[in-house]
């Protein structure tokens, strides 16, 4: 492999890895600057689980959402009077001038395009799912 074709590939790898904007390269994007930061263990538990919580739960509200994982999410760590849980912010429309890492992103109302829930830590469940309303 020629010098020019190494290079090629490591500039490649760098791009995907620290350039690419955070939602492009995985739809889940922490948010800093809460209590606690989520390890990458509960992360993963998390990832594997969201869909069916959300598909099951938005039926049972009236309110099918058929495709989570078409979704762009914002979670952060949150604490309540001791209790450790996972803030999660979903929305359909990936939002243009606005840093994703940085800030929540909430809109009103928008429809099942955006909806929040929880994840509880401790019992490794999801919670609270609400889904925004229609103007």
């Amino acid at each position: 492999m020629s010098l020019k074709t190494k290079i090629l590939i490591y500039s490649a790898l760098l791009y995907v890895l620290f350039l690419q904007p955070a939602v492009a390269q995985d739809n889940w994007v922490l948010v800093e600057g809460r209590s606690w930061t989520p390890d990458i263990e509960t992360i993963q538990e998390l990832k594997t689980n969201y869909i069916q919580f959300i598909k099951n739960e938005s039926i049972a509200q009236g309110n099918p959402i058929d495709d989570p994982s078409s979704y762009s999410f914002q979670y952060q760590g949150r604490t309540l009077k001791g209790h450790l849980y996972i803030f999660i912010n979903a929305f359909c429309e990936s939002p243009q001038d606005w840093p994703v890492e940085e800030e929540m992103y909430f809109v009103l109302d928008g429809g099942k395009c955006y909806f929040q829930l929880k994840y509880d830590k401790r019992q490794n469940k999801f919670y609270g799912l609400v889904i925004n309303g229609e103007a």
